[in-house]
């Protein structure tokens, strides 16, 4: 198991010590995974030019996370690629957003 998909398991099984989660790139992989974190707030990032993670299953987990009850946002960056990260953690609404997210 990669790093990044051994993030999200963790989280997963242990969304009721979690309060939120923010993946980058193409993190979260598998849309049978997700429903058991749909109480676990995420915000998501990917570059659209990413030529390591494709988009889609990314896409493919926002949809089923919300399809679950859940509450998921994606942010997709025009003209970027593999490294979403940076501009992701530029974002002057990441921080806001993560301090106001609170354990259900």
């Amino acid at each position: 198991m990669k790093l990044n998909e051994a993030v999200l398991d963790r989280a997963a099984k242990l969304c009721r010590e979690r309060n939120v989660v923010i993946p980058t790139l193409a993190q979260m992989r598998d849309p049978a995974k997700v429903p058991a974190m749909r109480g676990v707030p995420v915000r998501g990032y990917h570059g659209d030019q990413d030529t390591v993670v494709p988009l889609a299953p990314h896409v493919a987990c926002v949809e089923a996370l919300r399809a679950a009850g859940g509450t998921a946002s994606l942010t997709v960056y025009p003209g970027v690629g593999h490294d979403s990260w940076t501009p992701a953690y530029n974002d002057p609404g990441l921080l806001p957003w993560l301090l106001s997210q609170r354990q259900t």
